[in-house]
């Protein structure tokens, strides 16, 4: 199991998260990331996409796992209005460069 660090919105503390790698990391701890980066609405969210790609000049330098969300919110109750698609982006540290050689497209279901 491997240690990475989810650096957080709004500056808050960073937190760790762990995975076998950092795929799995992502996947497996996927509710806080998304959470933190405010996706979707009351009723929830329907990803449309999500990679992670590393990137050096984050970090201060020290670089790290970018992960990049694209989602809609659900209907609500009273409307059928999910608003427009959203982006966010977190950066997660701990990540070495051959972890990921080249952007990763997560597989959505």
């Amino acid at each position: 199991m491997k240690n990475y660090t989810l650096h957080r919105s709004m500056g808050y503390c960073p937190i760790n998260i762990s995975g076998e790698n950092i795929i799995s990391a992502i996947e497996n701890n996927f509710k806080t990331i998304a959470e933190d980066a405010n996706i979707g609405n009351s009723a929830g969210y329907k990803l449309i996409n999500v990679t992670a790609s590393y990137n050096k000049g984050i970090l201060g330098g020290k670089g790290g796992c970018v992960v990049k969300i694209t989602a809609i919110g659900q209907p609500l109750a009273h409307t059928n209005d999910t608003g427009d698609p959203k982006s966010a982006v977190v950066w997660i540290g701990g990540v070495l460069p051959e972890e990921l050689t080249e952007e990763y497209k997560f597989d959505l279901k």
